[in-house]
């Protein structure tokens, strides 16, 4: 029985002579059949080894095969441009890019510390072995080894404590690889004085009052510091006046005595202190120790705050209430009556009887129409002429009797009358024996020609 079977490979390829044509095939006797290898016995007694796997499933000892083997220049081609692109996979990703120095940069400076941050690493294929930082000063101008950074991948910042204050230091980072070693370049920080207070950096917990939170945030504008309302590596200090939760204690429920935010400080050493403190360092100019502003202890300053907040919550609420009174608009005031305390004097001396009999509360003098005397029109000049004074201490003719008081009273009660009617009057000529009186100036009676007191 003949089969017929093509494959892609045989061993050893020169068995036979190559034949130029590509259907041609090779016939092979089956020898020795086993589980994994065949026998195959050609026509020049040419022993091969074949797979099994590759013959037909019924092909047994002595059959006969058909073998026939060609190229496949596309398959060749599509491997070999595979196996450029992983060559150059291979380049790309591990032969073009190196690791970079860490880029270290100042973050905050105190007292007493420094924070330092930096972008994260890059490494390229390179393995990270370790993240170092290294510290130099006036004592060290070489740089020796401060610490390890903790958890390099993910951390990119780190917070140097225990530092003098007013001194000069150096920071840079190492970063070791597989691929070698990178340094970052150096800073150089000078921690604050004691009277410089812009490197506070505030947290504020549960403050009791809004007014004294208020108040605690314009000082620290004040002295140039900065506040937040999350616990970050470069806070300073956590201000609270209660250590529970903000929502907790605002809303009456009862929780564990002591918040997840005052927690926090305590495990990262942040000192812990009341508002007061802040109003002592504005008002000292300077930074403060904390012992005396513990949560568990009556501040110093703590009079003197709350008279503060007394004094600015009244402030408001007058502010509040002038508001709401400009929004209303004005208020109509009560109309009140004139008093006896009414001038009465002209400015010459002469007593005003119509003011007098206004001050004294009489009935009032039915008066015409503004601008008509007894239903005659009135031009602009009349209106301007003012009304003559009465008559002051005239002097008696000579012969001439002294009148009684009661004919002096009558005497003065026609002339003040006459006065008023030639007030009103139109000016129609001066022949009136009266020239034209400034109630401004002291009139003078001596000086007119006639006074007729009949």
């Amino acid at each position: 029985m003949t089969s017929s079977h093509q494959v892609t490979q045989i061993a050893p390829v020169n068995i036979h002579a190559p034949s130029t044509s590509m259907s041609d095939s090779y016939l092979f006797t089956v020898g020795k059949l086993d589980a994994g290898m065949a026998i195959l016995i050609g026509d020049r007694a040419s022993l091969i080894e074949f797979p099994s796997l590759l013959l037909p499933p019924d092909v047994t000892s002595g059959s006969i095969v058909n073998i026939s083997v060609k190229r496949n220049k596309q398959e060749e081609r599509q491997r070999n441009d595979d196996f450029d692109q992983l060559q150059q996979d291979i380049l790309s990703t591990f032969g073009l890019h190196s690791p970079e120095p860490p880029r270290l940069r100042i973050r905050n400076v105190t007292q007493t510390s420094v924070t330092l941050e930096w972008d994260k690493l890059s490494l390229a294929s390179a393995t990270l072995l370790s993240l170092d930082i290294y510290r130099s000063d006036r004592w060290t101008p070489m740089s020796r080894r401060l610490a390890a950074i903790p958890n390099p991948l993910h951390n990119t910042s780190t917070k140097l404590s225990g530092l003098d204050v007013d001194a000069e230091y150096g920071f840079h980072l190492v970063l070791q690889t597989t691929a070698g070693t990178y340094a970052s370049q150096p800073v150089k920080v000078k921690t604050h004085k004691m009277t410089d207070t812009h490197g506070i950096a505030v947290c504020f917990g549960n403050v009791a009052d809004p007014q004294l939170e208020e108040a605690a945030k314009e000082q620290l504008k004040v002295m140039g510091a900065r506040w937040t309302e999350k616990i970050a590596i470069d806070t300073t200090h956590f201000v609270c006046s209660d250590p529970r939760n903000r929502e907790a204690a605002s809303e009456g429920r009862t929780g564990p005595a002591h918040g997840t935010m005052y927690l926090k400080a305590t495990q990262l050493s942040i000192p812990v202190v009341q508002p007061h403190w802040i109003f002592a360092c504005a008002e000292q100019k300077r930074m403060v120790p904390i012992s005396s502003f513990y949560l568990d202890q009556e501040p110093p300053n703590g009079h003197a705050v709350r008279d503060s907040i007394s004094r600015r919550r009244q402030s408001q609420s007058a502010s509040s209430e002038l508001a709401e009174g400009a929004r209303e608009g004005p208020r109509a005031e009560p109309a009140t009556p004139q008093t006896a305390s009414t001038d009465v004097t002209t400015p010459g001396g002469i007593p005003n009887i119509d003011a007098s009999l206004a001050a004294a509360s009489l009935p009032p003098i039915a008066v015409a129409e503004q601008g008509t005397v007894d239903g005659d029109a009135l031009n602009e000049e009349d209106l301007k002429t003012p009304p003559a004074p009465a008559p002051k201490d005239l002097p008696l003719a000579e012969n001439a009797e002294p009148l009684d008081d009661r004919r002096t009273d009558e005497a003065s009660t026609e002339h003040h009358t006459g006065t008023e009617a030639h007030a009103l009057e139109p000016s129609t000529s001066s022949s009136s024996g009266f020239s034209d009186v400034n109630l401004n100036s002291p009139a003078r009676m001596e000086d007119e020609e006639e006074v007729d007191l009949s």
